[in-house]
C-alpha cells in the first residue's frame, strides 16, 4: 500500500528510538516492578506516574489525587502481574478501575492509560492505544480485511490488538522489516544498558508511525 510510505516509516523508527532512549526505558524499568517498587517507595512511584500520564498526554483533566487513587487501586489488583504474563484481556478487565467523571459529570474509562501504561510495563504483549492510532488505522486498513468494524476495536483493546497486529503485518511487507532491522542494530548496540527486545521495538515504530501519519495527513 502506498501509504505505508519508506520515508515515514523510517522517521517513526528514529523517533521510536529517541523515546525508548530518553523516556520509555525509564518508565519500562520502573513500572515493570510493580507492586514491590510501589511499596518501596510509594510517593516516587506515584511521581513518575504522574509523570508518565503528562508526558503520553492520558488522564487529561484528572486532577493528581485521582490518578493516585487510580494507581492505587491498579495495585490492589492483579493488573501488573497479569500485564507481566502477557494477558490482554486485563486491559478490559481492570478498567473499571480506572473511572473519573468528566466535564459533564459523565463516567469516564480511561483507556488510553491503562494501555499505554501496559505496555510500558510489558511492550512486547501490549500496544499503545490513543486517537491517533485510532484514526490512522481507520485510514489505511481502507479497502483491508481486519476482522472488525471501527466501532468494535476503537474501544476494545483485545479487538484493537489483533488490528493493530494486521497492520503491522502489512507495514513490514512495505519496508518496515529492512528499516527496523538497521535502527534495532543501533539502539541494541549502542545502548546496551537500555535494552529492547526487537519485538518490542517494532511495536513501537508502528506505533509511532500511526501517530506521525494522523499527525501529517489529518485535517
Amino acid at each position: 500500500m502506498k501509504d505505508f510510505n519508506k520515508e515515514l516509516i523510517a522517521h517513526a523508527s528514529l523517533d521510536a528510538i529517541h523515546w525508548w532512549i530518553m523516556r520509555d526505558y525509564e518508565y519500562h524499568n520502573l513500572f515493570k516492578q510493580g507492586k514491590s517498587a510501589y511499596q518501596e517507595d510509594t510517593s516516587s512511584y506515584e511521581e513518575k506516574f504522574i509523570e508518565f500520564s503528562n508526558k503520553y498526554s492520558v488522564f487529561k483533566f484528572v486532577k493528581t489525587t485521582e490518578r493516585k487513587a487510580i494507581l492505587a487501586k491498579l495495585m490492589r489488583s492483579e493488573f501488573h502481574e497479569e500485564v507481566l504474563n502477557g494477558k490482554i484481556s486485563t486491559i478490559t478487565d481492570h478498567l473499571p478501575l480506572t473511572t473519573t467523571l468528566n466535564k459533564k459529570g459523565r463516567k469516564f474509562h480511561h483507556l488510553s492509560m491503562l494501555s499505554k501504561y501496559a505496555t510500558l510495563i510489558n511492550p512486547i504483549a501490549f500496544r499503545m492505544l490513543d486517537q491517533n492510532a485510532i484514526w490512522s488505522i481507520s485510514q489505511l486498513s481502507k479497502g483491508l480485511e481486519l476482522g472488525y468494524k471501527q466501532s468494535e476495536w476503537k474501544n476494545d483493546f483485545a479487538k484493537f490488538a489483533a488490528v493493530f497486529e494486521k497492520i503491522k503485518s502489512y507495514a513490514l511487507a512495505q519496508g518496515l522489516e529492512d528499516i527496523s532491522v538497521h535502527h534495532y542494530a543501533y539502539v541494541k548496540d549502542g545502548f546496551p544498558a537500555k535494552p529492547i527486545p526487537k519485538e518490542a521495538f517494532i511495536n513501537r515504530v508502528v506505533d509511532k508511525f500511526l501517530w506521525h501519519y494522523c499527525d501529517r495527513n489529518r485535517k
